[in-house]
């Protein structure tokens, strides 16, 4: 969003896993200002944090948590896996969000979908009923495969 900002050294803290974010990702956002949201599981445990950027410092604030705390890398699906999780969503996942009233945008194709994969910057998504009682009803009645 800012190409030009500048982007300082930062040291490394410590991996992330999805059980520690809101342990050591959530105090250097809230010592920089930073607002930001919680993704939580159905347990209520946070898994997710999604930062906001209102302006230039906001992102380099962002920048100097998110390169402190990383998540630790893992092995790339396989292009078997992520044709299973392609037909799986395109197959199940999305006709039962239609015939739940949610609308996603049109799926790439399966190739595309597997050879930009995790860029592929399409997803299933429940975004407009996501945290309701119908939210809930609706993931339990299309679930999503286990990660």
């Amino acid at each position: 969003m800012f190409p030009d900002a500048k982007r300082p050294d930062v040291e490394f803290a410590a991996y992330l896993s999805g059980a520690d974010q809101a342990e050591k990702l959530a105090p250097c956002y809230t010592g920089s200002g930073i607002k930001y949201s919680e993704g939580r599981d159905e347990n209520g445990t946070v898994v997710g944090l999604s930062p906001s950027i209102i302006d230039e410092a906001s992102a380099v604030a962002i920048y100097v948590c998110d390169a402190a705390y990383p998540h630790q890398l893992v092995a790339p699906p396989s292009p078997e896996i992520l044709g299973y999780l392609y037909d799986y969503f395109t197959k199940f996942v999305v006709p039962c969000y239609e015939a739940n009233g949610i609308t996603n945008t049109p799926a790439p194709t399966r190739e595309a979908f597997i050879t930009q994969w995790p860029n592929q910057n399409w997803f299933p998504s429940m975004e407009d009923v996501a945290d309701t009682a119908d939210g809930d009803a609706i993931e339990t009645a299309c679930p999503l495969p286990p990660r």
